[in-house]
């Protein structure tokens, strides 16, 4: 059931555990997030890739694109026959590194809709909680307002009666004052 506070009124107690279902659905998944792409420490800056080497990197081919075509051309004019065969090998080189990214990637991905799903069922006992106490409050509320619409309307009647006795008074006050 839920209590009074200090002012009398009905305490929203029920809140609390709305945010601790908020903290666990979403503090879980966070926290997992910034642990296993290591974003907020950094244990070696030389070998940490982070989001900004990406970046980097990315800035760095749009802008020395046709930089890096020319290099490719003259290494291939230097190499002669060979080049076909250096061609495929780094093809080859580039599917593995592709292959590789997608299954790290797959596998963070699997683990951190694992997450996610854990996350979210952990969360479900707060969340229960919430909307049970929740309900009450409405309930009590409800009740609550209803007592005080009668009461609001009870004083309004009496009031109304107050007036039309004094107006009934008044009446025969200035009747009696007619016979006098």
């Amino acid at each position: 059931m839920p209590k009074l506070n200090k002012k009398g009124k009905l305490a929203k107690t029920y809140v609390k555990y709305g945010v601790l279902g908020d903290a666990i659905k979403y503090g879980i998944p966070i926290g997992y997030i910034t642990y296993a792409f290591n974003l907020f420490k950094f244990n070696d800056d030389r070998v940490s890739l982070t989001g900004w080497a990406f970046l980097i990197i990315i800035i760095g081919i749009t802008f020395f694109r046709q930089k890096i075509k020319d290099i490719v051309e003259e290494w291939d004019n230097g190499l002669g026959n060979m080049s076909s065969h250096i061609k495929s090998t780094t093809a080859w080189v580039v599917v593995f590194g592709i292959f590789w990214g997608v299954i790290v990637a797959a596998s963070l991905v699997l683990w951190l809709t694992f997450v996610f799903a854990a996350s979210n069922a952990l969360s479900i006992y707060p969340y229960s909680i919430y909307y049970k106490k929740k309900d009450e409050y409405n309930e009590v509320m409800k009740i609550v307002n209803e007592h005080q619409n009668k009461d609001k309307a009870a004083e309004v009647e009496m009031a109304a009666k107050k007036i039309l006795k004094t107006e009934q008074l008044k009446k025969e006050m200035k009747a009696t004052k007619r016979q006098v």
